[in-house]
């Protein structure tokens, strides 16, 4: 689902498969592939979807500040 970034920053990694992705800060979808890297900042929004016809993995992890 599209979301955004707006505190939470982190990365994510695609392991297995092909993923699109839709981004605020790019017109053209962007086709990840297994081990591509793409960074979530507090300026992102998007959303991602698997329009291949194979399962996709993707390892997210947030960094979250301590208080």
């Amino acid at each position: 689902a599209w979301h955004t970034h707006t505190a939470l920053q982190g990365m994510a990694i695609l392991l297995s498969g092909e993923m699109t992705e839709f981004r605020n800060t790019c017109l053209d979808p962007i086709v990840h592939h297994a081990g591509d890297v793409t960074r979530e900042d507090a300026g992102t929004a998007h959303g991602w979807r698997n329009l291949s016809d194979q399962p996709a993995v993707i390892l997210v992890s947030h960094v979250v500040v301590r208080s």
